[in-house]
């Protein structure tokens, strides 16, 4: 397929249209994930720094190297600098990879459920998807089932950690074993971390294992409340890079010169206690949400990391779909969420919550959502 003929194929996410659907009822979406707390004003501070110092040109095709040596110091130096690139967002990283390693028919591996954004751009790419499916409610992988999928030689196996929309993060037993046999069968484990610092059970980076089979896909849209900012990065061999950087520079150039710097500062002169703050505020967005949608008689499963939970509908409503549950909750409640169709290759009774909303709101949901039962 051409590239005009996979964008004219593209039918856009159940996301975005339900969320047309929440507008016009003027009411709360927890289905898009754009993060609606407020930016720390040391970061904002720091922007503002960079853009009166003048920091307002294309940065260096690798990115400001001050951005650069903060990424070094936050992986604790295990890497150099010729091994990071910063990009435009954990979606530039992941777009350019994907481009730099992936010819057209080859085979691409997906745990899911999946992050929609992972799954299509392996389709722009032509890449023939394998899916490794987790299994509910802890979201268990099957190591067989793995290295089965990996004897079809696949060119990637990608993760997302914390995963979207399942919230598993990997133990650090179940990456060591991932990243062994993705190097047995001379394949890529890509990592996307765009949530590591949301996490509620310790978490292990892919890039500790500081193997050349690993690349680590990484953004502070997240961490910092910055989603419209599009800084992020990737972590992978020299090799890798140097290929994946011009890929980079033809697309996007470089992610706002400003916004990087404001990002350097921001590593390098946060306390850890921010970070322990930031997983301590969203457990208490999960557990008003949780609760929530118990009492609304959804089967929940419980998160381990990110800003989302799936909600398991079948007890309230065991005969619709899930994308007609969702028009329902909107019609009846005025809430939103993404149903399973986004993240999965086969029909599932689920849909997923986001909980990245001010808790004033998200106990307004709960109460809006208090009427599913009757």
């Amino acid at each position: 397929m051409k590239y005009s003929e996979f964008a004219l194929s593209m039918e856009p996410p159940a996301l975005r249209r339900l969320s047309v659907k929440v507008a016009a009822v003027n009411g709360i979406n927890l289905g898009q994930g754009t993060c609606q707390l407020p930016v720390p004003e040391e970061v904002r501070e720091f922007a503002k720094q960079a853009i009166d110092e003048g920091i307002n040109r294309y940065t260096n095709p690798k990115g400001l190297q001050s951005l650069r040596d903060a990424i070094i110091y936050k992986l604790k130096n295990e890497y150099s600098d010729e091994e990071i690139l910063v990009t435009s967002g954990a979606t530039g990283a992941y777009d350019s990879l994907c481009e730099a390693l992936l010819d057209r028919g080859d085979k691409a591996a997906l745990i899911e459920p999946y992050y929609p954004y992972h799954r299509m751009v392996l389709n722009k790419y032509g890449a023939q998807v394998l899916t490794v499916p987790l299994s509910a409610p802890n979201w268990s992988i099957d190591f067989d089932l793995v290295e089965k999928t990996l004897r079809e030689n696949p060119k990637v196996f990608v993760i997302s950690n914390p995963g979207n929309p399942t919230g598993k993060v990997y133990s650090e037993t179940e990456l060591q074993k991932l990243i062994e046999l993705c190097s047995q069968y001379n394949c890529r484990l890509i990592s996307d971390e765009t949530y590591e610092y949301i996490t509620y059970t310790p978490f292990t980076s892919a890039g500790k294992f500081k193997s050349k089979n690993v690349c680590v896909v990484g953004s502070f849209s997240k961490t910092f409340s910055i989603t419209g900012w599009r800084v992020g990065y990737l972590v992978a061999t020299k090799e890798l890079i140097d290929i994946t950087l011009g890929l980079h520079d033809l697309t996007y150039i470089c992610s706002p010169a400003p916004l990087q710097e404001g990002v350097a500062r921001s590593i390098n002169s946060l306390p850890q206690s921010f970070y322990t703050d930031l997983c301590e505020k969203y457990k208490i967005k999960r557990d008003i949400l949780v609760s929530g949608l118990s009492q609304a008689g959804f089967n929940v499963y419980d998160p381990q990391g990110s800003y989302y939970l799936i909600g398991d509908f079948q007890e309230i409503d065991p005969e619709s779909s899930s994308y007609k549950f969702v028009e329902k909750m909107i019609e009846k409640c005025g809430v939103g969420a993404v149903p399973s169709n986004d993240f999965v290759s086969k029909e599932a009774k689920w849909a997923r919550f986001c909980y990245a909303l001010e808790d004033s709101v998200l106990h307004e949901a709960v109460s809006k959502l208090s009427t599913l039962k009757n």
